[in-house]
């Protein structure tokens, strides 16, 4: 049975209902608002941007957060009398250019600029199943899910054995909640690479998302096993861990993911949420803080985030936090 709480095993972070604050977030934000004053295998075994972040984070239960938060743009005139910037010449890559271009920008998390790369690249190669597997998968990030699934299902169409594009189709079906289709697209990323730790991690957090725990676990383990570097996979297990109240194990794991790769979000967030629920609030809020600066779009920073400083008393600061969160992706309003 899906654990409806469960949405983001990490995005790749670890699950709710298992530890956390113990008081209800809706209910304690709620009393926040009352007292405060005034939210290919291309790089299938590594592939980062394969892989997706799968949260632990508490979802916000039904918020209805007033706006807070009002923005003001400057501009500025140039000098009468300056001189107009030279434009340099348009530079026009192959199709491949174009591809590695967009992967560069997924690396970086910027999604539009990616999928204008790949776009030029489908434009002057219309059969590049590969781009349409990463272009699949950045519009899965910016949440056009049926154009991503066009996407997948013509790179597979393409080339069937296309084993990252099962892989990211698996994300797309995770992220309706749908297991059975999950886990046939993982299962046939595997068949065609062994050895592909991310469809492996993938696996797991589907699994983790559903409550399969000691199947997460296994499939966490076998990632990490195929390539003791992949960062993720430990961020990852170490969430797993943290939902199961082994802090210890929590805290050794993510703190390898991070010595891995210091640009893990996976790892930060949930080492934030365990040093939360130890009482060291400085630390976790250094640990969302580094999160939200290495991705300011990820939602769940901010609402985890916000409950370190509903914890610290700095209610003002929190409700912004879950506004921010809400805005970012509204599911987390729904209660």
């Amino acid at each position: 049975m899906t654990n409806p709480s469960c949405g983001h095993v990490q995005r790749g972070l670890p699950c709710h209902q298992a530890g956390g604050v113990d008081a209800d977030f809706a209910l304690v934000v709620g009393t926040a608002l009352l007292r405060c004053e005034t939210f290919p295998r291309e790089r299938v075994t590594r592939g980062r941007w394969m892989d997706r972040y799968r949260l632990r984070g508490r979802r916000l239960g039904g918020l209805a957060i007033a706006a807070l938060v009002a923005g003001c743009a400057g501009s500025t005139s140039p000098s009468p009398g300056a001189s107009e910037p030279q434009t340099a010449p348009p530079v026009t890559l192959s199709a491949s250019g174009y591809h590695q271009e967009g992967r560069n920008l997924v690396d970086e998390r910027r999604w539009v600029e990616a999928i204008s790369a790949f776009d030029k690249a489908i434009e002057l190669d219309p059969r590049y199943a590969e781009v349409y597997t990463a272009r699949c998968h950045a519009l899965n990030m910016t949440h056009q899910l049926d154009r991503a699934l066009a996407d997948c299902n013509r790179a597979i169409a393409l080339n069937p054995k296309l084993t990252g594009a099962y892989v990211v189709r698996g994300n797309l079906y995770d992220d309706r909640n749908d297991l059975e289709l999950a886990l046939a697209d993982y299962n046939k990323a595997i068949e065609l690479d062994p050895k592909a730790a991310v469809a492996y991690r993938n696996r797991g957090a589907a699994y983790q998302r559903h409550g399969h725990t000691e199947l997460a676990l296994a499939d966490f383990n076998k990632a990490i096993e195929l390539d003791p570097g992949y960062a993720t996979a430990y961020a990852s297990r170490g969430g797993l861990a943290l939902e199961l109240r082994d802090a210890d194990a929590a805290s050794k794991d993510l703190d390898k993911a991070i010595e891995l790769d210091p640009a893990e979000i996976v790892a930060y967030v949930n080492r934030g949420i365990l040093r939360t629920e130890q009482g060291d609030l400085t630390a976790a809020l250094a640990d969302f803080d580094k999160a939200i600066e290495l991705d300011p779009s990820y939602a769940f920073s901010y609402s985890e985030r916000a409950q370190a400083l509903i914890e610290q008393g700095d209610y003002t600061a929190a409700i912004k936090d879950a506004e921010t969160a809400i805005e970012l992706d509204p599911g987390l309003a729904a209660g």
